[in-house]
Parts: C-alpha cells; sequence; structure tokens
C-alpha cells in the first residue's frame, strides 16, 4: 500500500512558492497542481528533550512546521522547511537544507514504499527532530491504524542505527535515555557557561544578551526554538533585527557532544550563520 501524502495547507504552501523558483529555472505555480505528492509533504514534530526525559513520549507533541523535497537545476536534492504556528494559523520560511539528512532522507523514502509494513497498511509520512540529542527520524504514523514505526536518518545519535526500522517501545526508551543524558548534564553544570561566540552568527554582544536570558550553554541553545532567540535579540534593541538563529540549535548541538570537527564543516557551509 502507498504512503499517505497529504497536501499541506494553502499558507504553507504560498511560502513554497515563492521559495522554489530560486532553486529551479521553470516557475511552478503550486496552486494549479491538485497532488503535490512530488514535493513529498510531510509534517515536523520537535517534542520537548525535558518531556522526552520525564517519559512523557510523544503524546504531546506538537506539529513545527512542513517540509518539501524538491530537486534543483543540477539534480540534487534539497529540503524547504515552513514553520508554522498553529493556535495562530501563521505559516513562516525557515530555511532550505541539503546534505547528509537530506540524502538519507530520499535514500530511504525510495525504498519505503516496499517496506514490509507499508505493504499491508497505509501510513503518514512525518519527521520527529529531537536537536539536543542529535535525533532526526522518520516517523511513519498509521493511517486509520494505531500502529507506528520510526526509522533514524544518518547521522544519528549512537544510541541509534541509521536506516534501522525500530518499533515504539523499543525506540522511545532509547530517546528516553539520551534525553535523561543531557539533562543531567545541563543540570551537573548549570552554573556554567559556555562560550556561545563559537556558534557562528553569536557575536560577543548577542552571547551577553542570551547569556543574560538563561541561555547559558550550548545545550540551552541546542533546545531553544530558533524563532524565541530572535525575539529575544529584537527585545535588546534594532541592531539585532538581522539576526537569523535558524542553525544556531543544530551548531550548538555538535558543541555541546565535542563535535567540534563536524560543526567545522557545518560552519563551512554557512555565511553569517546562514545557509546560502
Amino acid at each position: 500500500m502507498p504512503i499517505k501524502i497529504k497536501n499541506a495547507p494553502k499558507r504553507s504552501l504560498d511560502e513554497l512558492k515563492n521559495i522554489i523558483p530560486s532553486f529551479r529555472n521553470e516557475a511552478i505555480n503550486i496552486y494549479e497542481e491538485q497532488d503535490h505528492s512530488h514535493f513529498v509533504p510531510h509534517k515536523i514534530y520537535d517534542p520537548s528533550v525535558f518531556d522526552l526525559a520525564a517519559g512523557k513520549g510523544l503524546a504531546n507533541t506538537q506539529q513545527t512546521g512542513w517540509r518539501y523535497l524538491f530537486q534543483d537545476e543540477k539534480g540534487e536534492y534539497h529540503v524547504a522547511e515552513i514553520g508554522m504556528d498553529e493556535e495562530l494559523d501563521e505559516h513562516k520560511f525557515h530555511h532550505v537544507n541539503l546534505g547528509g539528512h537530506v540524502n538519507s532522507f530520499v535514500a530511504i523514502y525510495d525504498r519505503l514504499h516496499n517496506h514490509e509494513h507499508v505493504e499491508e497498511k497505509h501510513y503518514e509520512i512525518n519527521i520527529l527532530r529531537i536537536s539536543p540529542i542529535y535525533v532526526m527520524a522518520i516517523w511513519l504514523k498509521g493511517e486509520d491504524h494505531e500502529h507506528e514505526f520510526f526509522i533514524p536518518l544518518a547521522p544519528v545519535n549512537s544510541k541509534f542505527e541509521a536506516g534501522r526500522t525500530y518499533e515504539y517501545d523499543e525506540f522511545m526508551p532509547l530517546l528516553q535515555e539520551a534525553a535523561q543524558e543531557v539533562v543531567s548534564f545541563e543540570e551537573e553544570h548549570a552554573s556554567a557557561t559556555d562560550d556561545l561566540t563559537r556558534i557562528e552568527g553569536i557575536g560577543p554582544k548577542a552571547a551577553t544578551i542570551l547569556n543574560e536570558a538563561g541561555y547559558t550553554t550550548f545545550s540551552s541553545v541546542a533546545a531553544a526554538q530558533p524563532a524565541v532567540m530572535e525575539a529575544v535579540l529584537k527585545a535588546a534593541g534594532s541592531r539585532y533585527n538581522f539576526l537569523d538563529a535558524t542553525t544556531w540549535p543544530e551548531q550548538a548541538a555538535l558543541a555541546a557532544e565535542g563535535r567540534w570537527e563536524e560543526l567545522d564543516k557545518l560552519q563551512d557551509e554557512l555565511k553569517g550563520g546562514r545557509r546560502e
């Protein structure tokens, strides 16, 4: 049976419509296309690492956005992420990504239709992302049934095997264990202050403002929502309006784990902390 691909809300598609022509020659009239499955629209969920550590699972996890898959003129795959506020019904372009996680997603998606579970029942494809513990996984939720399973994308936290199928009862204890390690480390080093300027895009003055707002460690930045940090900085003065915190949690997660070579490689791909 096929993976269920659902069209995203029009406001999210409005944002996508503005992005796609920058990467492809032809203009695309998204609204005239009744089927958007070639963009593989899928929901993003970003559960709290503290809720996971407390054993609350995913029951209260809210959708934070939509992602779309597309190819550029050279055939390279990208994903565009459109964030959302469900209560306000607001949608805002966040970023376009490429590289490891995107290529891993494409490889798994291409063979997912032949997965033993999918051959028997319908599933909806989603992304589960927990940046503080460096986990991004495809989350297959049952359509008209309760079964669900997960497939981590490479690169991933060492507790998981990328590309492997995990049942819920196996996956969640590993997530909880990884989350508890991060939370325990944060509590043990609560009085410590990391050098946030190691994160590309955060200068000395911005780091001081973030420190005063409680973002004193790499782990705290990794667990934060970019929009919240941007709001903190904008409140400190108009000079900080231009700062884009989209990649800060991703960078901070690597720094928190001491993965400096990977951080350097990521920062080589950035310009002023932004993906070009």
